[in-house]
């Protein structure tokens, strides 16, 4: 049997997305990042016009004959390995792509990969090129490599011009139904939101009153995300108090999140104690939320450091006639098992 170049090219992407579905399917979640990103590979791969057009018109890099892959891993000698989502390299160029959807940035992320094509150019003497995709606004400073940001709205309007190609009229239908296609236009939603804005920043802040000075006598003096910008890269609005025990990056935080999981945003209240790896007590940190998992709600320990917090649903306490009060009591209550953690963990040098 015969198959048309674009059936045989979208079974290839149905096979690279049955990979990852298998690799995800016992995690629970639905990964829109990766699944994103192995369409717009398995697209550019086997539509070598379409690829050139895309890296000197989208990525600004005025070369061609590029391989592309997706998810290639490189090692860092003394820091944590990168899974760069896009790869482009041909024998002189090549180029990381870094691509988010309904997330920001990792830890360190695009930094990381700053090492890995630094170090590849001192020791293959290939140009360099970073590139960051997002759904959102989300600027960044990177001024040490050759480095660009674009939306996935820019990557919309750049495939329209191939929508006779079935792959590509798939690809932009999936990009709508995730509003990946245009920033959008202000509607009434939007002015009700904006409206509120002060308001609610002024109901964050009475619940941290109390907390803060609780903060203070425990754990020293806290610092407030106070922007847009502060609340869109950390995800929500904090109080925290860095260097809190060890030598290396530690920090006490309280506060409201509101990170996006595949694609909505739910709110909740935490309280938390994260390290990074450079704190010469973060081992003993680790050994010790790992070996009594009943302390904290959930835990996380990984190559970058750790983590171990309380959470509950902010809509836990929306139909309360005395939310506030409550949410600050539980802020209370959460700071006082942290403080007791404390007190009982002498060994990972407070100050």
């Amino acid at each position: 049997m015969k198959f048309h170049k674009e059936e045989k090219a979208i079974g290839n992407i149905y096979n690279r997305l049955l990979k990852l579905y298998r690799k995800n399917k016992d995690s629970g979640k639905t990964p829109l990042e990766d699944y994103t990103t192995e369409i717009l590979v398995g697209l550019l791969q086997e539509n070598p016009d379409i690829l050139n057009d895309f890296v000197n018109n989208v990525l600004e890099i005025s070369e061609d004959n590029f391989q592309v892959e997706s998810q290639r891993k490189f090692y860092l000698k003394n820091d944590t390995d990168c899974i760069v989502d896009i790869v482009l390299e041909n024998d002189y160029t090549i180029c990381f792509i870094e691509n988010k959807v309904n997330s920001t940035e990792g830890d360190r992320q695009l930094e990381r990969y700053v090492k890995v094509l630094d170090n590849i150019l001192k020791e293959e003497n290939k140009s360099v090129y970073l590139r960051y995709c997002t759904k959102y606004y989300d600027k960044k400073n990177i001024t040490n490599i050759d480095f660009k940001q674009f939306r996935w709205m820019n990557v919309y309007k750049f495939l329209k011009k191939y929508e006779d190609n079935k792959m590509v009229k798939e690809f932009l239908e999936f990009m709508r139904s995730e509003e990946m296609g245009s920033a959008g236009e202000f509607n009434f939603q939007d002015m009700i939101v904006l409206s509120n804005v002060n308001y609610t920043f002024s109901k964050i802040n009475e619940c941290f009153d109390n907390v803060r000075s609780m903060l203070a006598d425990n754990f020293g003096v806290s610092k407030q995300t106070s922007t847009i910008k502060q609340i869109n890269e950390s995800n929500g609005c904090w109080l925290w108090v860095e260097q809190v025990f060890g030598q290396g990056y530690s920090e006490v935080y309280v506060g409201f999140s509101i990170s996006a999981n595949e694609g909505k945003i739910i709110p909740k209240l935490m309280v938390g104690i994260k390290c990074k790896k450079n704190n010469d007590n973060c081992s003993k940190f680790n050994e010790i939320i790992e070996d009594d998992d009943s302390i904290f709600d959930y835990i996380y320990v990984g190559n970058d450091g750790s983590n171990a917090w309380f959470e509950e649903p902010l809509s836990k306490f929306v139909s309360s006639k005395n939310q506030l009060d409550e949410i600050q009591e539980w802020f209370v209550k959460r700071l006082e098992e942290l403080d007791e953690f404390r007190k009982n963990t002498s060994e990972l040098d407070w100050k």
